[in-house]
C-alpha cells in the first residue's frame, strides 16, 4: 500500500479510506517498532474496530477540493517514491 502518499492514492483515487487506525500515524506496519502498537493494531484489524470504508461521492469530492487548497497553500501533497 501507499502509506506515503495515502491521502493522494488511495483515498482521493480509489474513494476508501482506513478508519479506526491505531497508530499516531498512517504508516507501514514494518515501521512501527514497538511490539504493543503492533498488537494494538493487529487486535483492531481482527476485531473489526479498524476498516476501510467507501467514501461517498461527496466525501470524494470534499476530499479533492482539500487537498488542491492544501497544495495552493503551497504544502507537498504528493511525495515523489525514493529512487
Amino acid at each position: 500500500m501507499n502509506y506515503q502518499n495515502y491521502d493522494t492514492q488511495i483515498i482521493a483515487r480509489l474513494g476508501v479510506k482506513l478508519v479506526g487506525w491505531t497508530y499516531h500515524e498512517l504508516v507501514s506496519p514494518y515501521k512501527i517498532y514497538t511490539v504493543d502498537d503492533l498488537r494494538t493494531l493487529h487486535n483492531a484489524l481482527v476485531c473489526g474496530a479498524c476498516f476501510w470504508m467507501q467514501l461517498s461521492r461527496g466525501e470524494m469530492m470534499w476530499h479533492k477540493a482539500a487537498i488542491e487548497q492544501r497544495e495552493a497553500a503551497g504544502e507537498v501533497v504528493r511525495k515523489k517514491w525514493k529512487e
